[in-house]
């Protein structure tokens, strides 16, 4: 069959025509035919419905999980139990919580197909909604699938947790290289905020501390002033409240956003000192204490 007569043949009054047409777009793959698979999930044959998201799920792409979602909302439990499996070929962890509400589902075969696929591609959270299935899914065949899954779920977060730390250690080296051009640097800047790891602050901390760049160890403040708010990181910021003026600024700035009740006594300590002539500190310092203090009153209260 051509590809040019796809679009017939999927609308052909013969089942197996249409069947057949879906068995060429399942192998060739190609987005345009993405329309023809969201006409065919609406079929009224169930087995054709079925086969368009069998087809979906060897797109293994993004753009299916929607049509994907819809299917899981099918009348037939043969046509959500494929598309709860097809959802486990997709590449991402988005529709996580959508395999999550079909180990709810009426069937049991849909549930296991949601379990199965969760396995594959849930987010870390969904090792709640597995381990409920576990403990009060009737079949105990879903419930050690469940099991499996849940397991999979925890050495997958666990191997991608540290995929993600290494690249962001490997991304501060670029950071601190003077070798390294300034839009590598940049770039790295950008990626490091952009991961938003809260374990590579030992390392940026480490990393600003080792460094005889001020622009390095300014942009390290910047990627620390991008995390989200913890303990861990209003110290460490707290420790840069007297190195040199720029980095100390950006600091001070990144205390307003972060800090709590505790950095508003450092910061008043700095804001006294600034006001002192001869100090570490300066005017400028000072200021900039002030306007943290009054940001971390105005958000904690």
């Amino acid at each position: 069959m051509t590809n040019t007569l796809l679009p017939l043949a999927i609308r052909d009054h013969d089942p197996s025509v249409r069947l057949a047409a879906l068995e060429v777009i399942a192998t060739h793959r190609r987005p345009q035919d993405l329309a023809l698979l969201s006409l065919a999930l609406r079929d009224a044959q169930v087995a054709v419905r079925a086969a368009a998201a069998h087809a979906l799920g060897q797109y293994q792409a993004i753009q299916v999980g929607t049509l994907l979602q819809g299917a899981l909302r099918d009348p037939h439990p043969d046509v959500r139990m494929t598309a709860a499996l097809a959802l486990g070929q997709v590449p991402t962890l988005q529709f996580s919580p959508t395999l999550e509400n079909a180990l709810s589902d009426p069937n049991a075969q849909v549930r296991a197909a949601a379990a199965v696929s969760l396995g594959k591609v849930g987010s870390a959270d969904a090792r709640i909604s597995l381990q409920a299935m576990v403990a009060r899914d009737p079949d105990c065949r879903n419930r050690q699938i469940a099991s499996q899954a849940m397991e999979a779920v925890q050495k997958r977060t666990v191997t991608l947790s540290k995929k993600k730390h290494q690249a962001g250690v490997d991304l501060i080296g670029v950071l601190v290289d003077p070798h390294r051009s300034k839009d590598e640097r940049q770039r790295a800047k950008e990626s490091l905020i952009r991961i938003g790891d809260e374990s590579l602050i030992p390392k940026l901390d480490k990393a600003l501390k080792a460094s005889s760049d001020d622009q390095a160890r300014v942009d390290i403040v910047e990627v620390l002033a991008a995390l989200p708010p913890c303990q861990k990181l209003q110290i460490t910021l707290l420790a840069y409240r007297h190195l040199v003026p720029s980095v100390r600024r950006r600091a001070i700035v990144a205390l307003g956003d972060v800090g709590d009740e505790k950095a508003i006594y450092y910061l008043s300590e700095a804001a006294r000192e600034g006001d002192q002539p001869g100090q570490l500190l300066t005017l400028e310092d000072s200021r900039l204490a002030r306007e943290a203090i009054k940001k971390i009153r105005e958000r904690v209260g």
